[in-house]
């Protein structure tokens, strides 16, 4: 909505920073996408190792899964 408010020299311009904010706006979300899913499986292999151990030093007890 920003650059429809803004004046430009010539339309082309216009469509050009506009689409290169698409460009940008792409690339960030699926970076953050890659690195949200990249450190949910990390912490998710972290916190089934942590549980195995804890399980391993109690004998008798099993934790909620």
């Amino acid at each position: 909505m920003r650059a429809a408010a803004t004046a430009m020299s010539h339309p082309v311009t216009q469509g050009r920073v506009q689409s290169l904010g698409v460009v940008i706006d792409t690339l960030v979300i699926c970076s953050a996408t890659a690195f949200v899913i990249l450190f949910d499986r990390f912490c998710t292999s972290r916190t089934r190792e942590a549980r195995e151990e804890a399980e391993a030093r109690t004998p008798g007890h099993r934790a909620h899964t």
